[in-house]
Formats: C-alpha cells, structure tokens, sequence
C-alpha cells in the first residue's frame, strides 16, 4: 500500500460510506466529496485509481437513478433500471474493494 497511511485511510474511508449508502443512501455523497477532494492530493497512482473508480461509481449511478425516474411510468422499466444499476453498484463496491485489499490499481493500464 501507499506509504502515507492518510492516503489509505481515504480510501477506505470513501468504500465504507459508499457501503453505508446501501442503506442510508446520502453516505454516497459523503463518499464522492472524499473522493473529489482526495484524488488531487494523494500521490500513489494505484490509490488514486480507487477514488476514480468510486467517483465514476457514483456520477453513473445518478445518471442510471435519474433514467429510472424518468421512465418509471413506462411499464415498470424505471424498477428495471434501477434494479440493474443496484446491482451494478454492488458490484463495483465488491470489485473495487478486493482489489483495494489485494493491493492492486481498477484499471489495467496502471
């Protein structure tokens, strides 16, 4: 890992409120404004790929909540989307964690 453990903590910090929004959803603002303001200070290359992994997270996952919005009078396609985009989050909070712990960077070319 990073050699400043305040680098790490953030981190760590941001998966766990990201993880607290699956039941108390504002936990993933909290989350992405960690993210927006670490991402320019830490150094490590690995740990910054994290918090754009988590920011990415989180502007999709508006853009997938507010589709289901819209076309939530459409027959149900709203809960469709919005089932997908759960479950897609859930993904992305396991994924980016495993390899937080495994000590590796989300994306390959890093």
């Amino acid at each position: 890992m990073s050699s400043n453990p305040s680098d790490n903590q953030s981190v760590v910090l941001a998966y766990i409120l990201f993880a607290v929004s699956v039941i108390f959803p504002p936990g993933s603002i909290a989350g992405v404004i960690v993210t927006h303001i670490k991402i320019t200070e830490v150094e490590d290359e690995m740990l910054r790929s994290h918090h754009r992994w988590l920011m990415r997270t989180f502007w999709f996952g508006v853009m997938w909540a507010v589709l289901g919005l819209i076309t939530f009078p459409l027959m149900g396609i709203g809960y469709l989307i919005w089932l997908i985009s759960a479950i897609w989050f859930l993904y992305r909070l396991v994924r980016g964690w495993l390899n937080y712990s495994d000590n590796k960077a989300m994306y390959a070319d890093l």
